[in-house]
C-alpha cells in the first residue's frame, strides 16, 4: 500500500468516523439532550406545582381548624338564639338558677310572641326573696349565655313578721320582698313559622 493510498483510508475513515458522530450525535445525542432539557423543564415546572399544592394543602388545614373552632362558636350562638322558644330549656335554666340561689319561685308562666320576625319568649315569674339574693340572681341570670333580657320587675315588701321588737316597742320588717319579674327571651323563627 502506498503512502497516497494509506492517507486516502484515512481521511475516508476520519471522514466516516466523522459523518457516523454527526449522524448519531444528531439521531441519538441531541434528541436526548433535548428530552433532558423537557425533562428539566418539566421537573421544575411539577416542583412549582408541588409547591402551589403544599401552600393550598397548608390553606386547607387552617380552614379545616378554623371551621372545627367556629363550630363551637357556632353551637354557642345557636344556644344563644336558637331556632325555636326552647321553653323546657328555659325552663331548667331558671330551676337551676333559683335553686343555687336559694329562691323558690312562686308562679311561673310562659307565653311566645313574635315582633319584627324575631320570636321572643315571654316568661313572668314571681317569687320572695331579699334583695341581696335577687341581685346576685339577676346577676346569674344576666351572666347566662341565653339572651335574656329584665323587661319589667316589680318590688314588694312581704308581710312583716309577726311580733314586736321589744327594744323599739313596734312590729318587726320582713327583710324579704315579693318579686313579680317579667323575663324576654329570644329565638329565630323558622320560614314555615311567620304570622
Amino acid at each position: 500500500m502506498t503512502e497516497t493510498t494509506k492517507q486516502n483510508i484515512s481521511i475516508l475513515a476520519i471522514t466516516v468516523l466523522m459523518a457516523g458522530s454527526v449522524f448519531i450525535f444528531f439521531n441519538f445525542i441531541n434528541p436526548a439532550i433535548s428530552d433532558f432539557k423537557e425533562i428539566r423543564l418539566e421537573i421544575k415546572e411539577t416542583q412549582e406545582k408541588i409547591k402551589i399544592l403544599k401552600e393550598y394543602k397548608a390553606k386547607a388545614e387552617a380552614l379545616i381548624a378554623n371551621y372545627i373552632n367556629i363550630k363551637d362558636e357556632i353551637e354557642e350562638i345557636h344556644y344563644a338564639l336558637p331556632d325555636n322558644a326552647s321553653t323546657g330549656q328555659v325552663l331548667a335554666v331558671l330551676d337551676e338558677i333559683s335553686k343555687k340561689g336559694g329562691i323558690s319561685i312562686n308562679s311561673l308562666s310562659f307565653n311566645e310572641r313574635t315582633k319584627d320576625d324575631l320570636g321572643y319568649l315571654e316568661i313572668r315569674l314571681s317569687f320572695v326573696t331579699t334583695y341581696d339574693v335577687f341581685r346576685n340572681w339577676l346577676k346569674t341570670v344576666e351572666g347566662e349565655m341565653r339572651l335574656i333580657d329584665l323587661e319589667r320587675i316589680e318590688i314588694k315588701g312581704a308581710q312583716p313578721e309577726s311580733g314586736i321588737d321589744a327594744k323599739k316597742g313596734k312590729a318587726q320588717a320582713s327583710p324579704f320582698l315579693v318579686f313579680n319579674i317579667n323575663l324576654l327571651t329570644y329565638y329565630q323563627k323558622q320560614n314555615g313559622d311567620r304570622d
